[in-house]
């Protein structure tokens, strides 16, 4: 244990790098967020090379959000063994068989890395994940970045923070979908919703962006939950416009419906159209997906960042088919590939056929030999969910092959460990950690006008100790960190 670095934290919890520490039952008591003391090396090239690919995910993104057949073809098993991936693909057919169009389509990103150092392999940087909705950390990652490039903050003159204007430019991208949804709809003035969880100990994050949307766009923000706004929502006939206690929504910008801990589930239902029409919560998400208003994401996009999408766009010719212009891309784009597997390969095979089945077997027996070089993935978003090592071989062992396809396998990443100082709850400790690099993406387009801005959106980066398998700073695993580019 460490001196707490009183500076440090008072600058922190000073410029809005905060925390709720029991939002529930005191919901204005605060902390300062897990940080790093010092700022974390990270190599400038790997840094370039994923700022370079963040335009082309974004744009990949897009374009497996608009194939609606590919989408429900390839989740069809998944949907059918994960609940909650099976209500979001039922949300996306509805809107499909309603023939609602989704005119404007905003994205924001996030393509998390890591370094990967192997022996005799060329690899160095690889993709642990793309996220499509919730994507968080923008406000205290900005804030973070000042900070280690602060004059208050005694760093090496030599030490090369990168500029990081994630909140400018995803508050932008929100701002630039409002304009869009005005002059589409011929309407003066409208609200933007952010749609929260309950009790979020992560609020700074959020309202960081709320107001610098408010206070450099001019523009308003509300914040609700999903329960909420099924209780003060509607439809305005004939237009599909969405109002929220009266007042037209321009965008809804979702920071919470990505778990399954979001939606109730009344009488302990799992049927799908009951729960559309039981659930508040989930009867809110079909609200706002028939709604005219910007979705970030709409439904389309959030399938198009689950597990197995991002398996099954590893498969050979599967980025040349959404990128069909653009070949040197789409080999940019796989060399951050890890090894993906898919685990549906024997659910609804027929046995006469073996082959499939036989390569599945082949694949848990790799596993099993070697747990240490594999993950297993559910389709979930937030951290804590995954499975490692010997649970993960009593997972591959227990579940039936049907379950088996609610998951997907990953190749486990091997990043090199430094020394990192951690503050958490004002103790700081001194260990052996690694690290993980989101970088945001930004999206902004219109059926009839084309795409209005791809961009770079900024940066965020997370320290975990050298042992810990999972990644969440929310979730307790990670602390909130800078890249010192060498």
């Amino acid at each position: 244990m460490e001196k707490n670095h009183p500076e440090l934290l008072h600058w922190a919890m000073t410029h809005g790098i905060i925390m709720g520490v029991n939002v529930q039952n005191s919901p204005f008591v605060v902390t300062h967020a897990p940080i790093t003391t010092y700022p974390f090396r990270f190599p400038e090239t790997q840094f370039s090379k994923a700022i370079k690919l963040s335009k082309a995910f974004n744009t990949l993104v897009d374009n497996v959000s608009l194939d609606s057949q590919w989408l429900h073809e390839t989740l069809q098993l998944t949907a059918e063994n994960d609940h909650f991936t099976g209500m979001l693909v039922q949300i996306h057919k509805i809107i499909q068989i309603e023939r609602i169009t989704q005119p404007i389509r905003l994205g924001i990103n996030r393509s998390d890395y890591m370094q990967h150092e192997v022996l005799n392999d060329p690899r160095s940087l690889l993709q642990v994940e793309i996220n499509t909705i919730a994507s968080s950390f923008a406000g205290l990652s900005t804030k973070i970045s000042e900070l280690f490039s602060s004059n208050s903050y005694n760093r090496d003159a030599n030490i090369k923070i990168p500029e990081n204007n994630a909140l400018q430019n995803i508050s932008k991208g929100i701002s630039l979908a409002h304009n869009l949804f005005l002059s589409t709809t011929l309407s003066t003035s409208a609200i933007i919703l952010m749609v929260v969880q309950g009790c979020e100990r992560n609020f700074a994050d959020q309202r960081l962006l709320q107001f610098e949307i408010q206070e450099q766009h001019n523009l308003k923000v509300i914040r609700a939950t999903l329960a909420e706004i099924h209780l003060k929502s509607i439809l305005e006939p004939g237009t599909n416009h969405l109002l929220y206690d009266g007042q037209l929504v321009s965008v809804v910008y979702f920071r919470a419906g990505y778990t399954p801990n979001d939606y109730t589930h009344p009488e302990s239902s799992s049927d799908p159209s009951y729960l559309l029409t039981h659930s508040p919560e989930w009867a809110a998400r079909l609200l706002v997906e028939r709604a005219s208003a910007v979705k970030c994401p709409n439904v389309a996009y959030q399938l198009a960042g689950t597990k197995k999408v991002q398996q099954a766009l590893a498969a050979p010719g599967m980025l040349e088919r959404f990128l069909p212009d653009d070949s040197d891309t789409a080999s940019e784009l796989r060399s951050v590939f890890a090894g993906l597997y898919s685990l549906d390969a024997a659910a609804g095979t027929d046995k006469s056929n073996s082959e499939q089945e036989n390569e599945l077997r082949a694949l848990i027996e790799r596993v099993v030999s070697h747990p240490e070089q594999f993950v297993m993935k559910p389709q979930r978003e937030g951290g804590g969910n995954n499975f490692y090592g010997e649970e993960m071989v009593a997972q591959l062992r227990s579940l039936e092959k049907t379950q088996l396809a609610a998951f997907i396998l990953m190749e486990r990443i091997q990043p090199p460990p430094q020394l990192a100082e951690c503050l958490r709850d004002g103790v700081a400790v001194q260990r052996s950690c690694l690290c993980e690099l989101g970088i945001f993406g930004v999206f902004v387009a219109h059926n009839s006008s084309g795409v209005h801005w791809n961009e770079y959106g900024g940066y965020l980066l997370r320290v975990k100790p050298a042992e810990s398998d999972e990644g969440g700073v929310a979730a307790g695993y990670a602390v909130l960190s800078c890249p010192a580019l060498v």
